[in-house]
């Protein structure tokens, strides 16, 4: 919900800066993860343009995820528009088509995640050690 954007715009607001900060940071920390980014517009506008507008919007953070964080790598990542069709509330309101233009983040290699995040745990508890990798990147 931090990452939202103007009618008709791709560009990010400095106040979705911070959000997709923390996200470069987990990310960093997390390079075996495939993540789809999933770009969504209100339903101002035709179908086309929205479409290609929420693909505008994904290709903008992975951007700037890019700029800030080139320890990541952008193959990891798919961009995705899906323009009106998956609106997250009505879009009733002024405030609610607010909350539709928005971006999110979806790990597409969840068994890869529940396997990491076992190994860490492990690793914390003293049960492993780090080469005991559970993950092929």
């Amino acid at each position: 919900q931090d990452v939202n954007f103007e009618t008709g715009k791709a560009e990010l607001k400095p106040e979705s800066f911070p959000t997709l900060d923390a996200v470069g940071t987990v990310l960093s920390q997390w390079p075996q993860l495939k993540i789809e980014i999933a770009g969504h517009t209100d339903d101002v506008g035709g179908a086309t343009m929205n479409r290609r507008l929420s693909q505008a919007r994904a290709a903008s953070v992975l951007s700037y995820l890019n700029e800030k964080y080139p320890v990541i790598d952008g193959t990891r990542f798919t961009v995705k528009g899906y323009g009106k069709d998956k609106p997250l509330v009505p879009n009733t309101s002024d405030e609610f088509r607010t909350m539709n233009r928005r971006v999110e983040f979806t790990v597409l290699n969840k068994e890869v995640l529940k396997k990491e995040i076992e190994r860490r745990r492990l690793l914390k508890e003293g049960e492993a050690t780090p080469t005991d990798s559970t993950v092929t990147p």
